[in-house]
């Protein structure tokens, strides 16, 4: 085996995903869709959901540019859960991507 690739340093993202704005996972089995609104800490765990729901969105609103309601308007989403660390809630991107284009 090759050394160098042995001791590179290994992220979370090398075997989960990245932080982006929106992640899409689609499955074969289970029914209906989720909207997963969370930050780095949903990473290790969004693909456990796409075992229940045939469609898995993840939204992290700290990179992710439009608000809930045009993500809603545009996509047929079931259930939805929010999943994040206390500074991820309480920040300005997440109170804009949370805050509705009727106000």
């Amino acid at each position: 085996m090759d050394m160098p690739v042995i001791r590179r340093r290994i992220d979370y993202a090398s075997y989960f995903h990245g932080d982006e704005g929106l992640l899409e996972i689609q499955a074969d089995s289970g029914k209906g869709s989720l909207l997963i609104v969370g930050d780095s800490y949903t990473n290790c765990i969004d693909y456990l959901f796409a075992n229940q729901y045939r469609h898995v969105y993840v939204i992290d609103p700290r990179y992710y540019t439009e608000t809930i309601d045009s993500f809603m308007q545009d996509h047929e989403v079931d259930d939805a859960v929010m999943i994040m660390g206390s500074n991820t809630v309480v920040s300005d991107k997440t109170a804009a991507f949370l805050k509705s284009e009727k106000s």
